[in-house]
């Protein structure tokens, strides 16, 4: 669920970054080697292996200098907005000696913000700046491609398995607010904290709903919209749809009872006796900065009809943000373990809530 899973989208996209020349148009044949480098990776048989068995397609490897964009920083952000994994060459450019690139270490400063994959390659003997010493650096000592292979081998593996969880995404600044980037302390924290505190931990306090009223709900799962950019009605639809034909009924606005004020009383969607909640705030995300912006970037004339491109960049923001809510929500119930029932909430999709309410014990029919 979480977007440390690379293939939720089908789509694998790797960037790599690296010093650009003197005249901003080249990038430094080490950083080009590193691209050819995991395009031969992504060949070998055991990583092949978990892309086919999570049913992922790569893409082409992105490096700057094959990018066409009239103005590099677009093309360089516009890429890292939607990798999934990002490879830095912290290497000064080839033949100049001395500290690594100032760009390069500005774009390390917005992966770690926004929270994306990353890792950083330099050569033998490169000055590494403190911000970045303690991180995810490999060091090579020389940029020849089955050196590289090597060097990334060990770190591919780890973030192609689905089943090692290593963090690609941990840094200083990540470190400093509890695991979350900074883009977790903005739009998508307002949101995830407000419907943590109206909503979900009423339900999983200690003496809250759960606990009060367990001869009709024992716990709760938390349905995440496909694409934010749908509509809630649709999405209710489609989850009574699948609930249907999978033999299980909705009985919708059950009243769970606070004894000590009546006029604190929640209504909820219950299948046998788990509550079932589709957020409906969470389609707010629509209308987030970040939704926003690369909105505005990719619509043009004839924004209204089928753009490929565009809808699956779409597609995977929105991906994104609803992994920033989940992580935050799921930030906050760690935060208040002690205060809460951890264990009676589940974050799921609409097709795999069958399967969920199965594992429960939850009955068709019921």
């Amino acid at each position: 669920m979480l977007r440390s899973s690379y293939y939720e989208d089908g789509i694998l996209e790797i960037v790599v970054l690296g010093p650009m020349g003197s005249e901003e148009k080249s990038v430094s044949s080490s950083t080009k080697r590193i691209g050819q480098a995991i395009d031969e990776l992504l060949k070998e048989d055991e990583i092949k292996s978990f892309l086919e068995h999570t049913k992922t397609k790569p893409q082409p490897v992105k490096v700057p200098e094959n990018w066409m964009d009239a103005e590099i920083v677009n093309g360089i952000m516009g890429h890292v907005d939607t990798a999934d994994l990002v490879i830095v060459n912290i290497t000064p450019f080839d033949g100049i000696k001395g500290n690594p690139s100032p760009n390069v270490f500005y774009e390390i400063g917005l992966l770690h913000a926004l929270g994306i994959p990353s890792i950083c390659l330099a050569q033998k003997d490169t000055s590494i700046p403190f911000y970045v010493r303690t991180n995810r650096v490999l060091e090579v000592a020389s940029f020849d491609i089955e050196v590289i292979k090597d060097a990334l081998r060990s770190s591919f593996i780890k973030f192609l398995n689905p089943n090692d969880f290593t963090n690609f995404t941990d840094n200083r600044i990540t470190q400093f607010y509890g695991g979350l980037p900074i883009v977790d302390i903005s739009a998508a924290v307002g949101l995830a904290t407000g419907y943590y505190e109206n909503f979900l931990s009423r339900l999983i306090k200690k003496n809250g709903f759960l606990f009060r009223n367990n001869d009709k709900a024992e716990r709760v799962i938390v349905v995440r919209p496909g694409n934010v950019m749908t509509d809630i009605e649709l999405d209710k639809r489609k989850l009574e749809k699948t609930l249907t034909e999978n033999g299980y009924k909705l009985t919708k606005k059950v009243t769970l009872e606070n004894v000590d004020d009546p006029f604190r009383n929640i209504n909820v969607d219950i299948v046998g006796n788990i509550v079932i909640d589709i957020p409906t705030t969470f389609y707010t995300l629509k209308r987030s900065p970040r939704m926003l912006a690369l909105r505005d970037r990719l619509e043009g004339p004839g924004r209204m009809h089928p753009h490929p491109q565009r809808d699956l960049a779409l597609l995977q923001l929105s991906e994104r943000l609803l992994d920033r809510v989940q992580h935050i929500l799921q930030y906050h119930i760690r935060k208040d373990a002690g205060d809460v029932y951890q264990e009676l909430v589940d974050f799921t999709t609409i097709e795999q809530l069958p399967q969920l309410l199965k594992k429960y014990g939850a009955k068709p029919d019921s």
